[in-house]
């Protein structure tokens, strides 16, 4: 289980992948949480459901999270794969990994 809060500054760049800065000024490719639950977790134990929770999803600009994995949280799209931006990796959302929304209002939506 992983759980995290979006906020309004929150980015693709934390979520999923983005360049960070090393310490000698130059600067780095890096997995985030979600790219890392899905690659290290979910995807290599299939056999086991793994969850994934977002708190305050609404604080959040979805758009600029989500990137191009927008569409594949969706039931229908999870044995579609798409084109990561920063490093063109196929990418896709494990069936075995379910993510729980919860919005500021405290009510929960469950998608699988």
């Amino acid at each position: 289980m992983e759980f995290i809060q979006f906020h309004q500054s929150y980015s693709y760049e934390d979520f999923i992948m983005g360049y960070r800065p090393n310490d000698d000024g130059s600067f780095e490719l890096k997995e985030d949480v979600f790219y890392r639950f899905c690659r290290d977790k979910a995807e290599k134990d299939p056999e086991r459901d793994y969850f994934f929770i977002i708190d305050e999803i609404n604080r959040g600009n979805l758009s600029k999270i989500f990137g191009e994995l927008l569409m594949l949280i969706e039931k229908d799209y999870r044995s579609e794969t798409v084109t990561l931006v920063y490093n063109t990796e196929q990418f896709s959302i494990p069936d075995n990994l379910y993510i729980e929304i919860k919005p500021i209002i405290g009510k929960r939506i469950f998608v699988s």
